[in-house]
């Protein structure tokens, strides 16, 4: 990851509003913490976390509660990193919710008509400011790690802060950058459920440099990111035995302007055409090598039109005809 200069970092405006909020509620409740460190996000990263931890703590003692602590967010997200899309990695960070209710709070997500809907009910039996920032943060930071998981800063249709009491509220909406409404039992992402299908990108070695800068190394997906998700989003149309989607397609379900998509892949060094071509090539190696589909078969999986057209391209990328590499294939792995 590259970490930000300082002054880019400073103006990031979203960031300097969550300081001014913990820093207003830290004073509230005379919990003392360091003044926060705007040079480097690493340093803020460790400022924030160390001040939502002592609030949290401070809490949930006042709820004759256990504190969600940092392990166990992190377990949580070494679950939702087996997801192999959106959808699987939030269904699996509920089920992890449920292994330490009421710790956490008590997630769900649910799909109705054109929304996909994840709701957080933090169960607390009184809400003032303190709690109000520490449900609302910890909102944002699902938020932020399913923006992380996909490789996608995907845009909310609107969020809903729960019980939080209006005065509150206001200095964080900047946060969420979407129509924010309060009232109601649960705080909620509501967003496109279009989302819910693309692939998770992540692996679990990115994990800790993700951590080690919180949340705001969430604040922007890297534009090197692009090419792989475009890879996975690719690769999980093969393996569904879908049709391959196009340039437009996939620009489309990114929200990313046809022009814009194809300057960000040149950028990271990238074309359209060649990705999908890589990911044709690997996974005709993948089927020929571990399944016993016949060359046609596979054709079909991989979307060309006829067998002759998948033979030719193969001939291309490794002068061999399909049959002649599965039997060199075959003959390798013989003792």
């Amino acid at each position: 990851m590259s970490i930000a200069n300082a002054a880019g970092f400073e103006q990031r405006s979203s960031l300097k509003a969550l300081v001014e909020i913990i820093q207003s509620v830290l004073e509230a409740d005379s919990v003392g913490a360091a003044p926060a460190d705007l040079t480097d996000i690493q340093a803020f990263s460790r400022w924030y976390l160390d001040c939502i931890q002592q609030l949290e703590k401070s809490v949930a003692q006042s709820h004759n509660q256990k504190p969600f602590i940092d392990t166990e967010f992190e377990l949580m997200c070494r679950c939702a990193l087996t997801g192999g899309n959106l959808r699987e990695a939030i269904e699996l960070a509920v089920q992890f919710s449920r292994v330490v209710y009421p710790r956490g709070g008590k997630q769900s997500l649910q799909t109705e008509a054109q929304t996909a809907i994840f709701s957080l009910s933090t169960m607390r039996s009184e809400n003032n400011p303190t709690s109000d920032l520490l449900d609302i943060t910890g909102l944002y930071a699902y938020y932020r790690l399913f923006q992380w998981l996909v490789g996608v800063d995907f845009e909310l249709q609107v969020v809903r802060l729960g019980p939080a009491q209006r005065d509150n509220i206001l200095p964080q909406l900047c946060l969420f950058n979407a129509a924010a409404l309060a009232g109601g039992q649960s705080y909620t992402l509501e967003f496109d459920p279009a989302y819910l299908e693309l692939p998770t990108i992540r692996s679990a070695t990115e994990l800790p440099a993700m951590l080690s800068a919180f949340p705001a190394y969430l604040h922007s997906t890297a534009a090197s990111d692009l090419p792989r998700q475009v890879r996975a989003m690719l690769l999980a149309s093969i393996q569904r035995g879908s049709p391959l989607p196009g340039l437009t397609e996939v620009a489309d379900t990114l929200r990313i302007p046809h022009s814009t998509f194809r300057r960000h892949l040149a950028t990271a060094g990238a074309s359209f055409t060649q990705l999908k071509e890589d990911c044709l090539r690997q996974q005709s190696q993948h089927l020929l090598s571990n399944t016993d589909l016949p060359v046609s078969a596979i054709a079909q999986r991989l979307g060309y039109r006829d067998d002759r057209s998948f033979r030719r391209a193969f001939h291309q990328w490794f002068d061999l005809s399909p049959a002649q590499w599965r039997d060199r294939q075959d003959q390798s792995s013989l003792p």
